[in-house]
């Protein structure tokens, strides 16, 4: 059986992690960032845009190819595992885009030890990832 898979970027959001924000109330709050997600999945997924411009993709490293927002491709399984296929990505998205709205959930020892989050995007920053 042939099972066609769909790439979809979350939405993303150029806060710095280290920037404080209410989640409480505003656009930060929890309700907006839920609602924010749902009108993000219901456009299509659109792929992320750098505020400077250009959209954000991903690139397969042995060819260059990008993988953007909408990109198929087709995986061939049986039956039975193409039900476990679509439950597991089902539960993955689930999970990825709620692991992605508890970013604001104020515990900063999550996250990386970085001096400069800017230079940390660019990649020319090294960071404490604590591990």
């Amino acid at each position: 059986m042939e099972v066609k898979i769909q790439f979809q970027w979350l939405r993303h959001r150029w806060a710095k992690p280290t920037d404080h924000m209410d989640i409480t109330v505003g656009e930060n709050s929890m309700k907006t960032m839920a609602e924010s997600q749902i009108k993000h999945v219901k456009q299509g997924c659109p792929p992320p845009t750098h505020p400077d411009g250009g959209k954000i993709v991903a690139i397969r490293v042995s060819d260059n190819v990008p993988l953007m927002s909408g990109h198929t491709f087709i995986l061939t399984m049986s039956a039975e595992d193409a039900v476990k296929c679509k439950i597991m990505l089902d539960l993955q998205w689930a999970l990825i885009t709620i692991a992605a709205m508890s970013g604001g959930a104020e515990y900063p020892e999550l996250l990386p030890s970085v001096d400069d989050f800017d230079a940390m995007m660019q990649g020319t920053a090294e960071a404490d990832l604590g591990f």
